[in-house]
Formats: C-alpha cells, sequence, structure tokens
C-alpha cells in the first residue's frame, strides 16, 4: 500500500474523464472513504503510516479545505459508511473490529 491523496473526477456522458479536482494534500494511508449524504463531502479513515492508528475525517469537496477529524469516533477507526438518509455514520474499529456507530451524523 502507498501514500496517496483523495481526488474528485469528474465525467462526461461517455464517462470519459473531464475534470480532476484534488481534494487532500496529505500523503496519507486510506481505509475507506464514503460520500455524505449531500454529495458535498466526503468521510474517510486514513493514517500517516501503515500501522493500525487511523482516524475518521470529514473533508468538503465543493471547496476543499482542511479535514476535520472526527474525534468521536476515536483512534482504529477504519471503512466508514454515511447513510444516505442523512442518518447515523457507521465504521469498524481495529481493537476488537467492533462495529460502530455515531447516530446523528451531519
Amino acid at each position: 500500500m502507498h501514500a496517496c491523496d483523495v481526488y474528485v473526477i469528474g465525467l462526461d456522458r461517455g464517462l470519459v474523464p473531464r475534470q480532476e479536482r484534488r481534494i487532500t494534500n496529505r500523503s496519507i494511508y486510506l481505509r475507506g472513504i464514503s460520500w455524505l449524504a449531500d454529495g458535498r463531502g466526503l468521510v474517510y479513515s486514513a493514517g500517516r503510516a501503515q500501522g493500525a492508528n487511523t482516524s475518521l475525517w470529514r473533508v468538503s469537496v465543493n471547496q476543499p479545505g482542511e479535514p476535520q477529524r472526527i474525534d468521536l469516533a476515536g483512534s482504529h477507526a477504519r471503512h466508514p459508511a454515511v447513510s444516505q438518509s442523512g442518518g447515523p455514520l457507521a465504521y469498524t474499529r481495529l481493537d476488537g473490529w467492533a462495529l460502530m456507530l455515531i447516530r446523528n451524523f451531519r
């Protein structure tokens, strides 16, 4: 696995890439990514190294800025999944492989 960043690529009707936007500039190790229900942001799991220490982050895709850490998820958080109805955020925790849930995530 290599350090990477998050990009959004716009496609035309023929699914040919037409626009690429870099969303992060952190050279991180990703462990999962999910669109927010409104389509204007992403939640992803990442860490600085290939180890177990990962966190959940939230970032806008329309006006990319600094990602915001989701502190409530703690460390070792991976594989985020956001409800498309605007409800909970689910993710796994590496320590014990527990399935976690943050209700009313917006």
